[in-house]
Protein backbone atom coordinates (compact mmCIF):
# COMPACT_ATOMS: atom_id res chain seq x y z
CA UNK A 1 0.00 0.00 0.00
CA UNK A 2 2.54 2.46 1.17
CA UNK A 3 4.37 1.61 -2.68
CA UNK A 4 1.49 2.17 -4.44
CA UNK A 5 1.84 5.84 -2.65
CA UNK A 6 5.13 6.13 -3.42
CA UNK A 7 4.73 5.18 -7.24
CA UNK A 8 2.13 7.66 -7.62
CA UNK A 9 4.22 10.32 -5.61
CA UNK A 10 6.71 9.86 -8.59
CA UNK A 11 4.48 9.70 -10.93
CA UNK A 12 3.05 13.02 -10.13
CA UNK A 13 6.62 14.68 -10.01
CA UNK A 14 7.12 13.40 -13.40
CA UNK A 15 3.82 14.75 -14.78
CA UNK A 16 4.16 17.76 -12.89
CA UNK A 17 7.83 18.28 -14.50
CA UNK A 18 6.83 17.18 -18.35
CA UNK A 19 3.59 20.11 -17.79
CA UNK A 20 5.76 22.46 -16.42
CA UNK A 21 8.64 21.83 -19.50
CA UNK A 22 5.63 21.83 -21.95
CA UNK A 23 4.21 25.41 -20.41
CA UNK A 24 7.83 26.87 -20.63
CA UNK A 25 8.24 26.09 -24.06
CA UNK A 26 4.97 27.59 -24.93
CA UNK A 27 6.08 30.84 -22.92
CA UNK A 28 9.32 30.89 -24.71
CA UNK A 29 7.98 30.45 -28.20
CA UNK A 30 5.15 33.01 -27.36
CA UNK A 31 7.99 35.30 -26.29
CA UNK A 32 9.84 34.67 -29.27
CA UNK A 33 6.56 35.46 -31.19
CA UNK A 34 6.50 38.69 -29.16
CA UNK A 35 9.81 39.34 -30.13
CA UNK A 36 9.41 39.24 -33.29
CA UNK A 37 5.75 41.26 -33.75
CA UNK A 38 7.86 44.11 -31.32
CA UNK A 39 11.69 44.08 -32.82
CA UNK A 40 13.82 45.19 -30.39
CA UNK A 41 15.85 48.33 -30.66
CA UNK A 42 18.93 45.96 -31.80
CA UNK A 43 19.88 42.65 -32.51
CA UNK A 44 21.87 42.04 -29.40
CA UNK A 45 19.08 43.22 -26.75
CA UNK A 46 16.62 40.83 -28.56
CA UNK A 47 19.28 37.85 -28.33
CA UNK A 48 19.93 38.92 -24.46
CA UNK A 49 16.05 38.85 -23.69
CA UNK A 50 15.68 35.43 -25.41
CA UNK A 51 18.48 33.73 -23.82
CA UNK A 52 17.75 35.30 -20.38
CA UNK A 53 14.57 33.80 -20.34
CA UNK A 54 16.15 30.81 -21.61
CA UNK A 55 18.48 30.19 -18.38
CA UNK A 56 15.72 31.18 -16.61
CA UNK A 57 13.81 28.08 -17.97
CA UNK A 58 16.29 25.82 -17.54
CA UNK A 59 17.41 26.84 -14.10
CA UNK A 60 13.48 25.86 -13.71
CA UNK A 61 13.64 22.54 -15.26
CA UNK A 62 17.24 22.15 -13.45
CA UNK A 63 15.01 22.49 -10.13
CA UNK A 64 12.19 20.29 -11.15
CA UNK A 65 14.51 17.98 -12.58
CA UNK A 66 16.50 18.21 -9.16
CA UNK A 67 13.10 17.80 -7.01
CA UNK A 68 11.94 14.76 -9.53
CA UNK A 69 15.82 12.82 -8.40
CA UNK A 70 14.49 13.61 -4.97
CA UNK A 71 11.44 12.11 -4.66
CA UNK A 72 12.53 8.96 -6.60
CA UNK A 73 15.55 8.49 -4.26
CA UNK A 74 12.89 9.17 -1.19
CA UNK A 75 10.45 6.56 -2.86
CA UNK A 76 13.10 4.00 -3.41
CA UNK A 77 14.50 4.79 0.39
CA UNK A 78 11.12 3.77 1.21
CA UNK A 79 10.63 1.00 -0.58
CA UNK A 80 13.56 -0.75 0.97
CA UNK A 81 12.60 0.41 4.24
CA UNK A 82 9.18 -1.46 3.29
CA UNK A 83 11.01 -4.28 2.10
CA UNK A 84 13.01 -4.32 5.95
CA UNK A 85 10.15 -4.05 7.63
CA UNK A 86 8.20 -7.19 5.72
CA UNK A 87 11.41 -9.35 5.99
CA UNK A 88 11.48 -8.80 9.67
CA UNK A 89 7.58 -9.16 10.09
CA UNK A 90 8.18 -12.81 8.26
CA UNK A 91 10.96 -13.90 10.56
CA UNK A 92 9.39 -12.69 13.52
CA UNK A 93 5.64 -14.87 12.05
CA UNK A 94 8.23 -17.55 11.52
CA UNK A 95 9.98 -17.72 14.97
CA UNK A 96 6.09 -17.34 16.70
CA UNK A 97 5.52 -20.94 14.25
CA UNK A 98 8.55 -22.48 15.59
CA UNK A 99 7.68 -21.29 19.07
CA UNK A 100 4.13 -22.85 18.45
CA UNK A 101 5.45 -26.42 17.25
CA UNK A 102 8.20 -26.26 19.99
CA UNK A 103 5.79 -25.85 22.63
CA UNK A 104 3.25 -28.58 20.58
CA UNK A 105 6.32 -31.24 20.64
CA UNK A 106 6.48 -30.75 24.47
CA UNK A 107 3.13 -31.70 24.91
CA UNK A 108 3.10 -34.24 23.19
CA UNK A 109 6.29 -35.45 25.05
CA UNK A 110 5.22 -34.68 28.37
CA UNK A 111 2.14 -36.84 27.52
CA UNK A 112 4.15 -39.86 25.93
CA UNK A 113 6.45 -39.63 29.36
CA UNK A 114 3.12 -39.87 31.56
CA UNK A 115 1.95 -42.83 29.46
CA UNK A 116 5.00 -44.96 29.63
CA UNK A 117 5.05 -43.86 33.53
CA UNK A 118 1.61 -45.31 33.75
CA UNK A 119 2.60 -48.74 31.88
CA UNK A 120 5.43 -49.04 33.83
CA UNK A 121 3.33 -48.67 36.93
CA UNK A 122 1.26 -51.14 35.60
CA UNK A 123 4.04 -53.42 34.68
CA UNK A 124 5.21 -53.07 38.71
CA UNK A 125 2.17 -53.77 40.04
CA UNK A 126 1.49 -56.99 37.88
CA UNK A 127 5.00 -58.35 38.54
CA UNK A 128 4.12 -57.65 42.51
CA UNK A 129 1.08 -59.25 42.26
CA UNK A 130 2.92 -62.32 39.97
CA UNK A 131 5.06 -62.46 42.84
CA UNK A 132 2.34 -62.76 45.49
CA UNK A 133 0.69 -65.72 43.23
CA UNK A 134 3.88 -67.58 42.89
CA UNK A 135 7.02 -66.24 44.57
CA UNK A 136 9.99 -66.78 42.78
CA UNK A 137 12.22 -69.78 44.00
CA UNK A 138 15.48 -68.74 45.84
CA UNK A 139 16.56 -72.29 45.52
CA UNK A 140 16.50 -72.51 41.70
CA UNK A 141 18.93 -69.74 41.28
Amino acid sequence: MESTSINTSVMTARETLKRFRDALTVALQRANATDRDKPAETLEAAQSLSSENVKVLIIYLEKLKDDVGAVEKQAEAQQKDIAERNAQETAHQSWKDMQARKLALQKEVRSKNVALKQRIDNLRTLRSDLWTLSPPDDAED
